[in-house]
């Protein structure tokens, strides 16, 4: 075999990789990096602080999970691509966060978040309303959600940020009711 063989067949899987990965059908969302300013507003919004259990629904490269832990938060990832879910798992442990941060590589939709205090959502509209029974049902009372750029359809947000400074649009921050 020759280089440039191997080279066109490293390619090819690369792109079948991203075709995959970017397939919302296939994860739920396509991977979007969310701006480093909107992940400290939906964690300001929620009010994470230490002793929350933050669990962030396909968590993609890891960043709000990283700034959960750095505010003493317990953060939990959950996604599903492999190679996402390593890179975050990595960038945990060059920061040294791996007693307040972890990745777990598994779909959001067959994962308990009982323990959960504060989910983090940047998921597609049709996603996010396939969550709202799980949610309901999984998250005790006074549990925070907050959701970027897509409502829970039915529910009534306790507040909205609108962002005049992002073009997906506002954070919604829902609270579980007794």
């Amino acid at each position: 075999m020759t280089y440039s063989f191997i080279f066109i067949i490293f390619v090819a899987v690369l792109f079948l990789w991203l075709q995959i990965t970017n397939n919302s059908s296939f994860f739920s969302a396509p991977f979007v990096e969310t701006e480093p300013k909107i992940v400290q507003r939906m964690l300001n919004i929620a009010d994470v602080k230490k002793g929350d259990v933050l669990y962030d629904l396909g968590s993609g490269d890891g960043r709000v999970v990283i700034s959960a832990a750095l505010r003493g938060a317990k953060a939990v990832g959950i996604e599903l691509d492999p190679l996402k879910a390593f890179y975050s798992k990595l960038f945990i442990k060059i920061m040294k966060l791996g007693k307040t941060a972890s990745i777990i590589r598994k779909n959001f939709f067959e994962t308990n978040l009982k323990e959960a205090d504060v989910v983090t959502l940047f998921l597609l509209h049709d996603t996010n309303q396939k969550l709202k029974n799980k949610l309901k049902k999984e998250l005790k009372p006074g549990s925070r959600v907050v959701s970027y750029s897509f409502i829970l359809e039915g529910w009534k947000p306790e507040k909205t940020y609108l962002n005049a400074d992002s073009v997906y649009g506002p954070i919604y921050l829902y609270k579980i009711g007794k």
